[in-house]
């Protein structure tokens, strides 16, 4: 999915959110659009939020860690 400003974002279901391809955390609207005006480096993602990550999503977000 990319947004406006032509940043690719990847769904994480498991957690209601996206990961853009710089490494941001986006909340999920009810719609399943991204909000864009609320974010979280992915180096400041809680350790309750990485846990409630699905085994996909934690493979998305590995990736995105370089691991």
């Amino acid at each position: 999915m990319k947004n406006e400003t032509n940043t690719n974002f990847e769904n994480l279901p498991s957690v209601g959110s996206a990961i853009s391809d710089f490494g941001f955390i986006y909340p999920l609207n009810a719609d399943g659009s991204v909000d864009t005006f609320d974010q979280v480096d992915l180096n400041d993602a809680s350790d309750e939020w990485l846990s409630a990550l699905s085994e996909a999503d934690a493979v998305i977000v590995n990736k995105r860690r370089g691991n």
